[in-house]
């Protein structure tokens, strides 16, 4: 029997926040649900760019070879275990945003060069590992 987990949020989380931690475990869940999202946006590439109806034109370095990787990828991708939100990393990778998006910077270390695994310890333990994903956009 698959392991129950606890995939609520508290009522504090940013709409943003709720929105890629719902939809990373929708993937986690089902990954070939996005292979048709995908194959769509494979038909909105000039080349290496990327047309976005209503939005800026996107230059990506791998054009439509990152996005056919990618639906290889989900054709072969097993269900895993879905996300636990963690109250502490939220609250450092909002400090983070806070501190360096004002900033005009775009790196894992704090404005004042603390190390993320440093950064992330000021929050909490870190049991075994640790990554950080980041995303800067127009919106």
């Amino acid at each position: 029997m698959a392991e129950q987990v606890d995939t609520s949020l508290p009522s504090d989380v940013q709409e943003l926040d709720r929105q890629v931690f719902e939809l990373a475990n929708r993937l986690r869940a089902d990954p070939r649900s996005f292979i048709p999202y995908l194959q769509e946006m494979l038909g909105r590439f000039e080349g290496d760019s990327l047309r976005q109806p209503g939005k800026t034109t996107l230059r990506t370095k791998e054009g439509p070879a990152a996005v056919n990787e990618a639906i290889e990828y989900l054709n072969r991708a097993e269900p895993v275990r879905l996300l636990r939100w963690n109250a502490e990393l939220g609250k450092a990778a909002r400090d983070h945003v806070v501190d360096i998006g004002p900033k005009g910077l775009v790196q894992h270390e704090s404005s004042d060069g603390t190390p993320v695994k440093e950064r992330l310890k000021r929050y909490g333990k870190i049991v075994t590992c640790y990554g950080e994903n980041l995303s800067f956009h127009c919106e």
